[in-house]
């Protein structure tokens, strides 16, 4: 994925890769799921999603999810940071 999205609702990896270049970014308001066969490669970048779900690998950035972790089993290698924010609703 390259600059910025242009499409408003989640994000679903069901299979193979999907990598974020730098300056791209995933709707913030939106949930997020990676599921066994997908990855999700951030690229180093710094993304935020309402929700993370499923049990594929996200690897190589920082996720902020605003309202709830649904699965942690399949972070990948490289530098991670998931942080649960609270949500201001």
């Amino acid at each position: 994925m390259v600059g910025a999205n242009t499409y408003a609702c989640g994000t679903a990896v069901k299979a193979g890769m999907l990598a974020v270049e730098s300056g791209a970014s995933l709707p913030a308001d939106q949930f997020l799921r990676v599921d066994a066969d997908g990855v999700l490669d951030l690229g180093g970048n710094s993304q935020t999603a309402t929700a993370l779900l499923g049990t594929g690998k996200v690897k190589s950035g920082s996720l902020a999810v605003t309202e709830a972790v649904a699965s942690l089993t399949g972070l990948g290698s490289g530098k991670i940071a998931v942080v649960k924010m609270k949500s201001s609703k």
